[in-house]
């Protein structure tokens, strides 16, 4: 388009000017156009139970055109046989081989396989050196390879279609998740049904071969374990963690039927959670998921008894030897019912952020040689039922460390805590939610993983509440209250 005709005096008339800059720039400025911001969706939240028992909670998020499904399990050493110390763990592996419905190519004589497999394996195990015994495992083995594909059930979960499964191991919870979309959730579901309900634990002794020397090098490599061991003798003598903390003696083999009742524990559905975080119907969904989780054939096992550690009247030492250099652990007993985030800004303000409570009273005891740590609830247990533990260690020896450890605690309940003592401790709270936040995948794990360890707590799908000074002064003092376990471990 040719401009107008005009003189430099008069000028472009101005109706004239605006017609050619829109001719000119027109659909330069149309592409470059941004595209119309959306407002953010409200999300919204469903819980329910299934016929079968399993506990749902749909997250509804218009802005996530997936579905992520996260599944999250205990994995405390709860439910391990005595001498068996993280077989759960090793169920949770072997159950990647499939089901008898997808996987076997003769279920009847796979089972037999597996059961002549599983007594040779026991028969090597008591006669280590025989070289026979051992020629019967790998003979069997193999036979019991050649009636299954372990790689069946994966892909009539990748056809459902479901992306990506795996299995997370967050400490004491595992969370298996993958994802979907809404149409799927019908064949997915059935899916999930079936690797709970048709578990036939392929490669059981491999994968718990692989857990126990795992449980040993982290045990190797853990210098603090000694000493956690002698706090929960003291405190929670009955906690599966104090098991768990133990050296494995060998390798032994468990039987299939226990490995199979430590399954059937782990995963009966009063014992599970189940997220689904994305774009969902929520009454198509619900109507879905009561249809597929309508029955479970797998024993109900015995209720969890959660024995809450008592709060000590008086102070209570143990000594421990063998460790790499001088080491602190002390513990309190926390108070029942305490708030999920108050728990964790408390610790935080005590003992992790920078120019914490601890962090300031060692300086002042010009003790900068000296590292600490913190961590509560521990062990993780149903609602927080557990401990503050604080653990210290400096080369320079423990001479006078629980005085300062005793001194901060003082110092953190003498007087009330200002709200804006605990930015830092907020932002901090804030800052870790969002590394999960920023990956829907992770955030749906995380939100299994609270609903799991708090079924008291609401749900929260965004981003943690800011925690007062008031409520953490009343948590602390209430803490502080009671008398200390006390285990120093020493060269």
């Amino acid at each position: 388009m040719a401009p107008p005709r005009c003189s430099a005096r008069a000028g472009l008339p101005l109706a004239a000017l605006v017609a050619y800059a829109a001719a000119l720039v027109g659909p330069v400025v149309a592409q470059q156009k941004p595209p119309r911001v959306q407002p953010p969706t409200e999300r919204v939240t469903r819980t329910f139970t299934t016929p079968d028992g399993s506990r749902f909670v749909l997250v509804v998020d218009a802005s996530q055109r997936q579905v992520h499904w996260a599944t999250a399990t205990w994995n405390d050493g709860g439910d391990d046989p005595p001498g068996f110390e993280g077989l759960t763990q090793a169920t949770l592996l072997a159950a990647r081989g499939g089901t008898w419905q997808h996987g076997s190519k003769d279920p009847e004589a796979e089972r037999a396989a597996l059961e002549a497999l599983d007594a040779a394996w026991h028969e090597s195990m008591q006669r280590p050196h025989d070289q026979a015994a051992l020629a019967r495992v790998i003979e069997r083995d193999r036979a019991a390879a050649a009636l299954c594909d372990a790689r069946t059930f994966p892909r009539v979960l990748a056809a459902a279609p479901a992306h990506r499964p795996e299995l997370l191991l967050r400490d004491a919870i595992a969370v298996h998740v993958l994802t979907t979309i809404e149409e799927a959730l019908p064949d997915v579901a059935a899916l999930l049904v079936e690797r709970r309900e048709q578990q036939p634990l392929r490669g059981l002794y491999r994968a718990w071969t692989e857990v126990t020397l795992a449980r040993a090098t982290a045990r190797a490599t853990d210098h603090a374990a000694r000493l956690h061991g002698e706090v929960l003798a003291l405190m929670m003598p009955l906690s599966p963690a104090a098991r768990m903390l133990e050296t494995p003696a060998g390798i032994v083999a468990p039987r299939r039927a226990d490995a199979l009742a430590c399954w059937a524990a782990t995963q009966h559905p009063s014992r599970t959670v189940h997220v689904l975080f994305g774009e969902l119907d929520p009454d198509r969904t619900e109507a879905t998921l009561r249809k597929a989780f309508a029955a479970t054939h797998l024993s109900q096992p015995p209720a969890a008894v959660v024995v809450p550690p008592r709060p000590l009247t008086a102070e209570r030492r143990s000594v421990v030897g063998g460790v790499d250099q001088p080491r602190l652990a002390v513990a309190w007993a926390l108070p029942s019912g305490a708030d999920r985030w108050t728990v964790e800004a408390a610790v935080r303000w005590l003992a992790v952020v920078p120019r914490s409570q601890l962090a300031q009273r060692l300086a002042r005891a010009n003790r900068p040689g000296t590292n600490f740590s913190a961590r509560a609830p521990w062990p993780r247990t149903v609602n927080g039922a557990g401990l503050l533990l604080l653990d210290l260690d400096d080369a320079n020896g423990t001479d006078g460390l629980l005085e300062v450890v005793l001194g901060a605690c003082a110092d953190a309940v003498d007087k009330d805590i200002p709200d804006g003592w605990l930015f830092q401790t907020n932002m901090a709270m804030q800052h870790d939610w969002n590394l999960h936040a920023d990956d829907p995948r992770l955030l749906t794990a995380a939100i299994a993983e609270h609903a799991l360890v708090w079924p008291d707590a609401d749900i929260v799908t965004g981003a943690p509440p800011r925690v007062g000074g008031a409520d953490v002064t009343r948590l602390l003092r209430q803490t502080f209250a009671a008398h200390p376990a006390v285990v120093e471990g020493h060269r």
